[in-house]
């Protein structure tokens, strides 16, 4: 998954929730763009989840992102 595209998801207005799915089918949602960053040199996802915990994903390791709710 590129990073352009997974970018395009966060910056999006108004946001819609979405979530990724992983090589090994692990589904992490993303209910606001708060929660996520996409590194420019770096290949990696940040994902922050509702206690404040934050995971690093390996754009490579992303296989599909989908929306949550309907898209305006």
């Amino acid at each position: 998954m590129t990073t352009e595209l997974m970018s395009r998801f966060i910056l999006q207005r108004p946001f819609v929730p979405f979530e990724i799915v992983t090589v090994g089918g692990r589904c992490i949602e993303v209910r606001h763009s708060d929660f996520a960053n996409v590194e420019q040199f770096v290949t990696a996802m940040t994902i922050l989840d509702d206690k404040g915990r934050s995971q690093f994903i390996d754009t490579a390791l992303i296989v599909s992102i989908r929306t949550l709710e309907p898209m305006p």
